[in-house]
């Protein structure tokens, strides 16, 4: 467990976020846990992002920097995994912040634990002024099994966030975000969460996640969001494989949910809707394939999943096409 000679990687993409940064890194070198390395990626930020990384570590040798060409947040925090040299890995990203304690009170849950991750609540803050609100999971130490099937559940987005975790980084060796993709984390948490015998979990909110007009999670609409509904997908096939049959209905349910929400918005008529459309099907077969997941939804959703242009004709009609 984390010690005072265990050093952690700390790994930051960085894009577009000039008036953020300094508070996000300001949060890093005031931890009371001393012994980390902080991996900025400069992921092409066109604004003065990368002059900020570098002046910091200008000002701290334990920060390195990394310039590279924009490739999205997955490959921004893959090049800081493969650059990233401590025992245990910790991922941030650069418009929140830690509380001072961040590290040390994680690190701790580990040593107790004896875990190989831990994993903490979160503060969300809005940038509209809103009342902060708190996200905390409930204390304890879950094997990987009891952690898969609260991923599985309502509270799952606890258990899905990279960024509210510190872990044992040879376990993530084999592990990578899947580049170009949104919904990163859906695509990777059951891998991760799968390979942790003991997992320590923190009733605590130690991360800050700021909460940004036009940030990606606030985008609707967008095609890519589809790649949720492949990250189900994905997780299904993964569960089936591994023989783990109660957490299938459950991932059906984040699945249909995904899908409804996406089909709202697709275009089913242009070709980019169509063919994305068809891409999710196809990896959603095994899924589509069981009638008793059919016979739980209604009969629209029965549709929508069975016949999905029809669906969208007869929604356009009940709300009226855009």
């Amino acid at each position: 467990m984390p010690n005072n000679r265990d050093t952690i990687s700390i790994i930051v993409p960085v894009y577009k976020v000039e008036g953020l940064l300094d508070r996000c890194v300001a949060s890093v070198t005031a931890q009371t846990y001393q012994d980390w390395e902080l991996i900025l990626v400069d992921d092409g930020s066109p604004d003065g992002c990368g002059k900020i990384c570098d002046a910091w570590a200008a000002r701290d040798s334990r920060i390195r920097v990394i310039h590279q060409p924009n490739g999205g947040l997955s490959a921004a925090r893959n090049a800081g995994i493969e650059l990233a040299g401590g025992k245990w890995l910790a991922f941030l990203d650069s418009d929140d912040w830690w509380a001072e304690t961040f590290l040390e009170e994680m690190s701790e849950a580990l040593r107790q634990a004896e875990a190989d991750m831990a994993i903490c609540g979160w503060v969300s803050e809005f940038e509209d002024g809103s009342p902060s609100q708190e996200r905390l999971p409930e204390k304890g130490v879950r094997t990987s099994y009891e952690a898969l099937k609260i991923l599985s559940g309502t509270e799952g987005v606890l258990f899905v966030t990279a960024w509210n975790r510190l872990i044992r980084r040879s376990l993530w060796k084999e592990l990578r975000f899947p580049p170009g993709k949104l919904h990163e984390d859906e695509y990777t948490a059951h891998l991760v969460l799968d390979r942790m015998p003991r997992i320590a979990v923190l009733d605590r909110p130690l991360v800050h996640y700021w909460q940004r007009k036009g940030s990606i999670t606030a985008v609707a609409g967008d095609l890519r969001h589809w790649d949720g509904a492949e990250a189900f997908a994905q997780r299904y096939r993964y569960f089936a494989e591994q023989g783990y049959k109660d957490l299938l209905p459950l991932t059906f349910e984040k699945f249909r949910y995904q899908y409804f929400l996406c089909l709202r918005e697709l275009d089913t008529g242009s070709p980019e809707g169509k063919k994305r459309l068809g891409g999710i099907r196809q990896a959603a077969a095994p899924l589509l394939a069981r009638k008793e997941y059919l016979r739980s939804c209604s009969p629209g959703e029965r549709l929508g999943l069975t016949h999905p242009h029809l669906w969208k004709r007869i929604y356009q009609l009940r709300h009226g096409a855009e």
